[in-house]
């Protein structure tokens, strides 16, 4: 019988080193939510999602939520916290630590990334190289000819992506 990944994640042998990571999302309805997610060896789980939305003192609130999940967890398990390096999560970070001073703090990649790729966004000749490409998948996606054209010549290996201006990576990935 295969064990699922939960069984895997918290039976004793799995019980140990894990990482939690969190991370901050707005819903369609337009409320604030936090993520919390659990990693270790054999994959990551989402844990909960609590509602964010109106909250003064975020980093208090945020610490609480995260202690309640460190405990819940048994807090000699858990390695690491993972955020951004939002000033909130900064200020998470030493809430917790000042509770559980073995968990350590470690800033999320993806997000790094994403910080290095708005900047480069910034150098004028990578902007007016972003302007370029969206003007011309607006002028394909907003003819119908052009349109088809495209998806007959290339839908099976590649789409157009529309640049958005809340992840930049999209923009590189839109001129690839």
């Amino acid at each position: 019988m295969k064990a699922t990944l939960e069984d895997r994640m918290f039976s004793e042998h799995g019980y140990f080193k894990m990482t939690i990571n969190c991370d901050g999302w707005i819903n369609v309805q337009g409320h604030h939510l936090m993520n919390i997610m659990v990693v270790n060896r054999y994959g990551e789980m989402f844990m909960t999602a609590i509602d964010a939305s109106n909250k003064v003192k975020m980093a208090v609130w945020q610490a609480k939520h995260l202690v309640v999940e460190i405990r819940r967890l048994g807090p000699t398990n858990v390695l690491q916290f993972v955020a951004d390096n939002a000033s909130v999560n900064v200020k998470t970070r030493k809430l917790i630590h000042e509770e559980f001073p073995h968990i350590q703090w470690g800033g999320c990649a993806t997000h790094g990334l994403d910080l290095l790729y708005k900047d480069i966004g910034k150098l004028k000749w990578v902007k007016d190289l972003f302007k370029l490409c969206a003007e011309k998948v607006k002028y394909i996606k907003n003819h119908h000819m052009m349109n088809t054209m495209f998806l007959d010549d290339f839908s099976d290996d590649l789409t157009l992506l529309k640049p958005r201006m809340t992840r930049f990576m999209t923009n590189f990935i839109m001129i690839d």
